[in-house]
């Protein structure tokens, strides 16, 4: 809603209209809660797209730790879980065991 302007006074200032003034308050509050509200937003957003990426990060960074050229025979995975079973100290035990994919 624009300004309501009434002819004054020399000397008096022009009145406003009172819907003018709400709209002005809401204006300014908007501007207010967007400027301290905003940089949180952001904040989430830029983590939420890092937290999306980060399997393709893993495997770009860890490559080299997760694939390997097998050499040798095949072993049984029992002779596997065996081995580590053999390397692991005498308190620790694996609980889940994960194949590898047959490709």
């Amino acid at each position: 809603m624009a300004y309501s302007r009434t002819a004054t006074p020399a000397g008096s200032s022009a009145t406003v209209a009172p819907t003018s003034a709400w709209t002005q308050l809401i204006v300014r509050l908007h501007f207010y809660i967007g400027l301290f509200v905003g940089p949180f937003i952001f904040v989430a957003a830029l983590t939420g797209t890092l937290f999306v990426i980060t399997p393709q990060l893993e495997n770009m960074i860890y490559a080299q730790a997760l694939r390997t050229d097998s050499t040798g025979t095949p072993r049984p995975l029992s002779a596997q879980v065996q081995a580590a079973m053999d390397a692991l100290d005498s308190q620790t035990t694996p609980y889940a065991v994960r194949p590898a994919r047959g490709d």
